[in-house]
């Protein structure tokens, strides 16, 4: 795909979701996530960036009781540019789909 369908893909799905999630390992955004990141905030949509060195449950909890999200849109690295990224989001839907007790 192209940089520009690419990119167009990137700012459609940020624009078609209620709210859009970043998970990397890295706790900068770089390429497309930071590009993402760009479009949510011009579109004025719901953003947050989680990475694994930080307290990543509770951020995940708050944002989500902020927002009535029914589409969500996930997004970061391929796990060729980032090794072991799939683990992380995993764990993170995982936490995300259960509900509070």
């Amino acid at each position: 795909m192209s940089e520009e369908g690419y990119l167009a893909r990137t700012e459609a799905n940020v624009r078609d979701s209620d709210a859009t999630l970043i998970l990397t390992l890295n706790p900068t955004l770089a390429g497309g996530s930071k590009n993402t990141a760009k479009f949510a905030a011009r579109l004025a949509k719901p953003c947050l960036h989680l990475h694994p060195a930080m307290d990543w449950k509770t951020s995940l909890t708050d944002w989500l009781s902020a927002h009535q999200v029914q589409v969500l849109n996930v997004a970061g690295p391929r796990e060729s540019k980032e090794p072991n990224v799939a683990a992380f989001v995993f764990q993170v839907l995982d936490c995300a789909m259960k509900p509070e007790k």
